[in-house]
This record gives C-alpha cells, sequence and structure tokens, in this order.
C-alpha cells in the first residue's frame, strides 16, 4: 500500500476532525452522489472516531486523522498512485471547503509518485521518428534529383513534415499531462488536457 501523510496547522483541529466525521458518516449512512467531488465518489466502510482521532475505511484505501493542539494530521493509504492521489484529493477539497473562513490548507509531505512512462513505448516512439526522419531524407534526396519537380514537391514535403511535427507535439503533450492514452486519439482527449480552447 502506498501512504501520504499531510498535516493542517489549525488552533481548532478538533472541531474541523468533528465536521470530518460527521460528513463521512453521512456519505456512508446515505452514500455519495455520483457527481460527488468531479465523479470520484469512493465507498465508504466504516468511519471510527474518538476524541483525538479517526479512521475512515474506504473501499480502496484507508485515511487516519489525529489531532493535537495546533495540528490535524492526516494520512492516506490506497493500493494504487492514482487511487491515493484522489484519495488526498478528496480529504483535501473537503478540509478546505468546510475551513475556508480559516483558510485551511493542506501540506502533504509528499505528492504521490506518477506512474512511470512506459518504457517499451518510448524506444518504439523514437524507432518510428527514427525512419520516418530517414524516409524524408530520403525521398527528399530523389525529388531534388528531378529538376521538373522539384519546387512543387519540396514545398509540399515541407508542409508534410510541419504537419507531422506538429501532431507529434501535440501528442506528446497530451500524453504527457496524462489526458490521452497511447493509441488512442479523439476529441475527448484533447478536451481533458486543456485543448478546449
Amino acid at each position: 500500500m502506498l501512504t501520504a501523510q499531510g498535516e493542517v496547522s489549525t488552533d481548532r483541529a478538533d472541531r474541523y476532525l468533528d465536521q470530518l466525521v460527521r460528513h463521512t458518516s453521512q456519505m456512508a449512512t446515505l452514500g455519495a452522489p455520483a457527481n460527488h467531488r468531479g465523479g470520484f465518489a469512493p465507498t465508504i466502510l466504516r468511519v471510527e472516531s474518538t476524541d483525538t482521532g479517526a479512521i475512515v475505511d474506504f473501499d480502496q484505501g484507508r485515511c487516519v486523522l489525529g489531532v493535537d493542539t495546533h495540528n490535524l494530521t492526516i494520512t492516506v493509504e490506497a493500493e494504487g498512485s492514482d487511487r491515493l492521489h484522489q484519495l488526498q484529493q478528496l480529504v483535501t477539497s473537503r478540509l478546505e471547503t468546510i475551513g475556508r473562513r480559516d483558510n485551511l490548507a493542506v501540506r502533504w509531505d509528499q505528492p504521490p509518485p506518477r506512474p512511470p512512462r512506459r518504457r517499451r513505448t518510448i524506444i518504439l516512439l523514437v524507432a518510428a521518428a527514427v525512419l520516418a526522419i530517414a524516409a524524408h531524407v530520403a525521398i527528399g534526396a530523389a525529388v531534388l534529383q528531378a529538376p521538373q519537380w522539384t519546387s512543387f514537391v519540396a514545398d509540399g514535403l515541407l508542409v508534410v513534415i510541419l504537419v507531422k511535427l506538429a501532431v507529434v507535439v501535440i501528442l506528446d503533450f497530451c500524453t504527457s499531462c496524462g489526458g490521452l492514452s497511447p493509441g488512442l486519439l479523439d476529441f475527448q482527449d484533447f478536451l481533458g488536457c486543456g485543448w478546449s480552447g
């Protein structure tokens, strides 16, 4: 299990612990709405609380809360980095919402690790790029040797190269921001990357 630890500096940590416990208890009893916090609504299996802390067991992780005189401490555990990040965001959002008058801010000791890019995919992309460049150079050399087509074909080849370069840059940007799955390309992926204009 992956773990992330956070902290909120406040003189009213017990009050915020109580509010968070009440909120999660209501969600455990009534269930979370489908659009809860951007569509991520984990099932709450159990909520236990004392005067100095609480444990919230989710279907995909756990949140352990503790209080002292000046801090609310948070430990979030989950199976994968995506779930850990989602639970961190969920807890952060709820605490900052209920503590907006006091400008509460959750400080996490470590951000959840990002999933590494697959090495094989990178190697294949580099190999494809090298082959494409070699093909373009060979075609360009052949075309430049035939003077009657030089101007027309050179201009066309330049346009093709620029379009391919733009597509590669866009795909790389979208893949790096997580909005595009390798091998899939559709309008929604671009919207997920901030290309909505």
